[in-house]
């Protein structure tokens, strides 16, 4: 896929994170773990990856390390597996560090764990989100075979309900 394509898609999702208005909300993540968030539609999950971005830039993670890809961006319709790995040369390209891979949405593309596992393998540092019916399964744990945590999200649970009561609107 075209390396300045994706930049452009990356860049945008940059401005669109820094600007994005988030309500503060504590979440737990192992440091060095790689996480699958599965959940309804518009539970949440992108605004948590959207979150920890700014916790990672906040903590010295430079912008350049985030390579945040949504995959219901038009601009990546033509998107396959063979791709994935332009990914990691887009990484490289703008940055010598290592990235953070958050990839929203990712069930559009068909043969993602495999490249899910692969950089799970390689001690690489990914996000996944995804809505589609295999993914909020228990075959999902299978199929990443233990590479990643899985949680679940849901548009409201019990523990969330305090936020809503203060009048929190995410």
């Amino acid at each position: 896929m075209n390396h300045a394509l994706l930049k452009s898609v990356i860049y945008d999702q940059h401005e669109f994170i820094r600007n994005f208005q988030i309500v503060p909300r504590d979440y737990e993540f192992e440091e060095n773990g790689n996480y699958v968030l599965v959940g309804l539609r518009r539970a949440g999950k992108s605004t948590l990856l959207y979150k920890i971005v700014l916790d990672l830039v906040a903590s010295g993670v430079d912008w350049e390390q985030i390579i945040y890809i949504n995959f219901e961006d038009e601009r990546l319709s033509e998107f396959t597996v063979a791709d994935f790995n332009d990914l990691l040369s887009v990484q490289s390209e703008m940055s010598d560090k290592k990235g953070y891979f958050f990839l929203d949405e990712v069930q559009n593309i068909d043969g993602w764990e495999k490249f899910a596992r692969r950089m799970a393998d390689a001690k690489e540092h990914i996000y996944i989100t995804g809505s589609n019916a295999r993914m909020l399964s228990r075959e999902i744990e299978t199929t990443l075979g233990g590479r990643f945590f899985c949680q679940a999200y849901y548009a409201l649970c019990l523990r969330r309900v305090p936020d809503r009561l203060r009048g929190s609107p995410r």
